[in-house]
């Protein structure tokens, strides 16, 4: 590369000066903007949680894949620790949807879900497709049950149904992604995702792929693992007094 002066300098030179002064190349972070109540209720929730035993809990949410999309990150340079965030976003030709569940004992069902999917769809979801497949693990337990705020999960028919069929939902606080091991079970799909032959270009490829990587977790600790670390995430959130921890 040639500099405004015109002096040659190789790229990899300009990056070993960098680091010396402490200028560091880092992935920026992707993390949701907190208002102070959004700050304040994390914190809350974590105190109040801190000791629960998460070993049970049913964590879920919504997750979104894209064909022809090696989900690279994009880095930037920085001084020390400092973060940099940037916007989330999505790429890719084809998108497919799905819902899916996880406790410490490994995956639940992963179920596709349209780009719309409305208070009755998620009803079905439930009632269809978790509940059946949660009993064979668990025949006789109340269902602890995590989702995220979204306005279908808050809706009178969910709420209804939810109290109707004795799930006790616990009150997770908004824009608290880094709290829940699930999101975290996404990502490691992420790392995996070009691994194992070409990336998915067709509609019907992207399931199979996604539904392969799924299905990968069975047998492991990795579920066991990210469930573990609950009280770890708790105790982070506390002593960041609400911020953004570093678990997603």
């Amino acid at each position: 590369m040639r500099d405004r002066l015109g002096l040659q300098c190789h790229r990899t030179t300009v990056g070993r000066y960098l680091h010396k002064e402490g200028i560091h190349r880092r992935i920026p972070a992707v993390k949701p903007l907190l208002t102070e109540d959004h700050r304040r209720r994390r914190l809350q929730f974590c105190q109040e949680n801190l000791n629960r035993d998460w070993s049970t809990v049913v964590f879920s949410d919504e997750i979104i894949f894209c064909t022809n999309t090696d989900y690279r990150r994009i880095t930037d340079r920085r001084y020390g620790a400092t973060a940099n965030i940037i916007p989330n976003r999505t790429t890719g030709r084809t998108t497919m949807g799905y819902w899916g569940w996880m406790t410490a004992d490994g995956p639940g069902e992963l179920v596709i879900i349209t780009d719309r999917m409305n208070s009755q769809q998620y009803v079905d979801i439930l009632n269809n497709s978790f509940i059946p497949s949660y009993r064979i693990l668990y025949p006789q337990s109340r269902i602890t049950f995590v989702q995220d705020n979204s306005a279908v999960h808050a809706s009178h028919m969910v709420r209804n149904y939810l109290v109707q069929e004795d799930y006790n939902v616990i009150a997770w606080p908004a824009k608290s992604p880094d709290l829940n091991p699930i999101e975290n079970l996404r990502g490691i799909m992420v790392q995996k995702w070009s691994t194992g032959g070409p990336l998915p270009n067709r509609r019907e490829n992207l399931d199979t792929h996604c539904r392969r990587l799924w299905e990968s977790f069975r047998g492991t600790d990795v579920c066991k693992n990210l469930v573990d670390s609950m009280r770890t995430r708790m105790q982070s959130c506390i002593d960041a007094e609400g911020h953004p921890i570093a678990y997603w």
